[in-house]
């Protein structure tokens, strides 16, 4: 990622050599026990990940950019940059205003400001409304805009389920800085509500199946809905996103219990007519953080301290989670510590400061939890170490303790397995070719793919394995390059699709296709490639099996998840097309181990046995459209005839409207659809003549 120019007085030399350290034993992130930092009476467990994240860094260089390129000007920051006390301090002190405090309340008036003031978005974002409020004072928004690219990454998720006409779930806090702005982009494009937590979606779920009224939901949602909302109208599709540093697991959990509900009330056949498949929108690092502290949870120490910001909300989600286990106290730095007996800490439930006695147990060595949110500064952790070696005599010094750090390692009886597990054979008839790729957005007709990888499972079930980056020809967004990590410069001398295209038509020659979420995605765009290089890629005699469709339908997760399921290890360098396709296949063969011969209801309530160590069987079981085109606008009717799925004409069939309207089919040629799309209909138009 992006190196970016923090001040010095926020690293840390230590905090420096731990992270240094732990990425020369362990580059690929594979494990998340702690740190062991040893001083003798005094031993730290350092989580594997913690501090700055990519968007607080990123704030933090443009904060002080702003500062260094307008000398004797006013710098105001519409709220807190972020939710650390140190950072915001230090800008209040080099001259910077706040013109609203983190809960909204206007602290200095807009009426003040004029074009040559200069004002800071925040990591957060900022609602529409206030952007267009000082966007009409002519105070450039975009010069200074700190607002972290996985915050915007929810409001582009937020804008394409609105755009699709499903009301957006928001799971987030609503007085929340980031739920404010992502409520407002949300209800710009359609309607949209915020859950705080899972006992606010059942509440939701109830007016979902229509079992409270109208005025109840004005109550017991008030300030966190749109306004005009239909009840009966507008919870029939809904989609869920959610604010940034919100706890995974509960995310995931209302996910899956909306789509639980959403079942219950229109059943399996028409649910992605429901339910929108977001999968979650969190932030890396709050993903890494979570996970970096249940790998904390599986050491054994005397107590826990989450350093941070006491309004942070990721840094409450680490608190909650070293709760379960460790005595945490929750600090915003070492001036809280008093001395060896006594501790300021706060209560974040309950938002209340207290003071707790004889914190430090009587006893050498003590062992301590220590980590800290995604916006405190590395200095703060240096400094609570400082703090509490300071009250032992026998301690070691700095530089004894960091030539003999080392990580907790643990023994996984699930890894040993795994080693030990010999997979099976694939029963094939023809080539299987796993593959994945990354593209330049998720449009089928209009993204490029920038990185393909390719994993060919020969008939004797020998691999070939064909990975290359590809010039798109158009720019990468520089949101879709923070996410797979390839930018504009990286494919600049690369080959274009069209010039790797007869390598790869030869590599795919009578192959099958399989990926994960292939089906929606990864072969609609390959489709549209090789027809843009003028190769006409015939799937007529290609068995397509969509890997996430069986995960799907046996355990409803995503690609993370069914690999640490299935393979018993945590995926690493996901969003790497080759890891992604390794990936996939051997989450395939373990499907295969795991459920052949297992017996599941299916819709009807019969007992069937849908996995088997055959193509066919398995292309059957994860085809669950029956689409005419990939895109899914063109689909058979259970005559067999191909209808419209959209539009004024849907579910009419579509040589009746082009009798009938002879000018749809020119208008859908003219349009925004799939090449692919397009072919249908002309071989269907071409078949009524």
């Amino acid at each position: 990622m992006k190196a970016f120019n923090v001040p010095e007085f926020y690293r840390s030399p230590i905090i420096s050599k731990i992270k240094q350290y732990r990425k020369l034993q362990d580059p690929r992130k594979r494990d998340n026990s702690p740190t062991l930092l040893d001083f003798g009476a005094v031993q730290f467990l350092i989580a594997r990940h913690f501090g700055f994240c990519y968007g607080v860094e990123n704030a933090i260089e443009i904060s002080f950019k702003a500062l260094d390129e307008n000398p004797g000007k006013r710098i105001f920051l519409l709220s807190q940059m972020i939710h650390n006390p140190d950072v915001n301090n230090d800008l209040i002190d080099r001259g910077v205003q706040f013109l609203q405090d983190t809960n909204g309340n206007q602290l200095i008036s807009f009426d003040t400001l004029t074009p040559d003031d200069v004002v800071i978005i925040p990591a957060f974002g900022a609602p529409l409304d206030i952007i267009a409020l000082l966007e009409s004072k002519q105070i450039k928004t975009e010069a200074y805009n700190t607002t972290c690219p996985f915050v915007e990454r929810v409001w582009k998720k937020s804008e394409s389920i609105g755009k699709d006409n499903y009301t957006i779930i928001i799971h987030g806090k609503h007085n929340h800085e980031e739920t404010k702005a992502t409520f407002s982009r949300s209800d710009k494009h359609n309607k949209a509500i915020i859950v705080r937590d899972l006992t606010e979606s059942k509440l939701l779920a109830e007016y979902i199946l229509g079992n409270k009224t109208k005025e109840q939901f004005t109550i017991d949602f008030k300030g966190r809905y749109s306004e005009n909302l239909d009840l009966e109208k507008d919870l029939q599709r809904v989609g869920i996103i959610n604010q940034t540093t919100m706890l995974a697991s509960e995310t995931q959990e209302i996910a899956d219990y909306f789509k639980t509900v959403m079942l219950e009330k229109y059943g399996t056949v028409d649910i992605a007519n429901h339910f929108a498949d977001t999968r979650d929108t969190l932030c890396y690092a709050t993903n890494e953080n979570q996970d970096a502290t249940y790998g904390l949870l599986e050491a054994d120490a005397d107590l826990a301290i989450v350093v941070g910001g006491y309004n942070s909300s990721n840094t409450s989600h680490l608190v909650e989670l070293c709760e379960r286990k460790f005595h945490t106290y929750f600090i915003s730095s070492e001036k809280e510590i008093v001395d060896k007996n006594t501790i300021h800490h706060f209560d974040y439930p309950n938002k209340k400061h207290l003071t707790s006695f004889h914190f430090l147990p009587n006893k050498t060595p003590i062992r301590i939890i220590l980590t800290s949110g995604a916006s405190c500064p590395d200095s703060v952790i240096e400094g609570v170490i400082h703090k509490i070696n300071s009250f032992y005599s026998d301690i070691k010094s700095v530089e004894e303790a960091v030539h003999s750090l080392k990580y907790v390692e643990r023994v996984s009886t699930k890894h040993l397995h795994y080693a030990k597990r010999k997979f099976m054979q694939l029963n094939l008839t023809k080539p299987l070719a796993f593959f994945d790729l990354e593209t330049t957005g998720i449009n089928v007709g209009s993204d490029r793919i920038v990185e393909i990888s390719i994993v060919r499972v020969n008939i004797d079930n020998t691999t070939d394995i064909l990975t290359k980056k590809v010039n798109p020809t158009i720019p990468i967004p520089e949101f879709t390059s923070k996410i797979h990590g390839i930018y504009d410069n990286d494919v600049a001398d690369c080959p274009t699709f069209k010039e790797l295209a007869p390598q790869l038509a030869q590599f795919l020659t009578n192959c099958d296709l399989a990926g994960f979420n292939s089906n929606k995605f990864d072969v609609p765009v390959l489709v549209e490639e090789f027809l843009r290089a003028d190769i006409d890629f015939d799937l007529r005699n290609r068995k397509l099996i969509d890997v996430q469709n069986i995960f799907h339908t046996m355990e409803p997760r995503n690609l993370t998840a069914a690999y640490k399921f299935y393979c018993e290890k945590p995926l690493i360098n996901a969003h790497s097309a080759e890891a992604d396709t390794l990936a996939t296949f051997e989450i395939f063969k373990a499907q295969i181990a795991r459920y052949e011969n297992t017996e599941v209801e299916d819709e009807k309530g019969n007992k069937i046995k849908p996995v088997k160590n055959d193509m066919a069987v398995l292309s059957t079981l994860t085809t669950r459209t029956k689409n005419v085109d990939l895109a899914g606008r063109i689909v058979y009717n259970e005559k067999g005839e191909e209808v419209f799925s959209f539009g004024k004409h849907k579910d009419k069939t579509v040589k009746e409207v082009f009798t009938k309207e002879p000018s749809y089919y020119n208008w859908m040629m003219q349009g925004d659809f799939p090449l692919y799309t397009k072919k249908i209909i002309t071989q269907i138009r071409l078949s009524m003549k």
